[in-house]
């Protein structure tokens, strides 16, 4: 398709995984080659841990105290507040997913453990992703990287819009989470302003992303809700320029083609 095209004549290698939900069309390219997980990988995270709060395993009012080895450079602001800071296992998660806070994923991934994290993506389906290593810890030698698919990301969105990912309130939950994603410098920068044309009114649709991006790569999933339908749209990318504006611009425009093909809105 055009999205496909455009992108390898940028030199860019693009993956990407179309539903139109519930069961609609499906549109992919190139959607089950791994590639680097990047912050994706905070996603199958999120889902165990709620697996592990739904059957009592993980009280996400629990306080923790975050300690000076805890804390990870990259995104977030864990770093920033220094050690010391007490929250609840259910605000690291927020932290995890609304400003992709690093520390807060590794205190998480410590608590739950890689297994957990492989059985929850297992029973979603995610047959290509793995989840092994914390976020920005340097480590002699080299851990093999975390990898995920456009094809997983596009699954494991799917089953959280439509109420299948843990419970329907555990879903609906991890929604809720997404659609308060502070990043919107990607995937949701060139779609049309979700607000009602009406002073109160409710939005015309609604928007969800989880991006992930680090050298040469940049990566934004997410959905776009309407009260009857709606679709996810898993875009990852490889050899990003280095610009980030550059790079939130071709993963914006692509979205706006999805969005406009799909719902011819303008």
């Amino acid at each position: 398709m055009a999205i496909a095209r455009d992108a390898r004549a940028q030199g860019l290698r693009l993956a990407m995984d179309v539903r139109v939900l519930p069961g609609g069309e499906r549109i992919a390219v190139d959607a089950d080659r791994p590639m680097v997980a990047a912050s994706l990988a905070k996603l199958p995270i999120m889902v165990a841990a709620f697996e592990l709060a739904e059957r009592g395993e993980l009280d996400l009012e629990e306080p923790v105290a975050v300690c000076a080895r805890d804390l990870v450079g990259g995104s977030g602001v864990l770093v920033h507040l220094g050690p010391g800071v007490t929250a609840r296992w259910g605000d690291l998660v927020a932290l995890m997913i609304i400003v992709s806070d690093n520390s807060a994923t590794n205190l998480l991934l410590r608590r739950i453990g890689t297994r957990a994290v492989a059985e929850a993506a297992g029973r979603l389906g995610l047959v290509r992703t793995v989840i092994q290593n914390p976020l920005e810890v340097q480590r002699q030698p080299a851990p093999a990287p975390n990898t995920t698919t456009a094809r997983d990301m596009a699954q494991l969105l799917s089953a959280l819009v439509l109420g299948q990912a843990v419970s329907r309130r555990a879903s609906a939950r991890m929604v809720d989470l997404l659609t308060r994603q502070q990043d919107r410098s990607r995937l949701q920068s060139r779609l049309p302003d979700p607000a009602s044309p009406w002073v109160g009114g409710p939005p015309r649709f609604v928007v969800g992303s989880k991006s992930g991006h680090i050298t040469g790569i940049h990566h934004d999933v997410g959905f776009v809700l309407r009260p009857d339908t709606g679709f996810v749209l898993a875009l990852l990318a490889e050899g990003m320029p280095a610009d980030a504006r550059r790079a939130a611009h071709i993963l914006g425009t692509a979205a706006r083609r999805v969005f406009d093909a799909l719902w011819r809105e303008s």
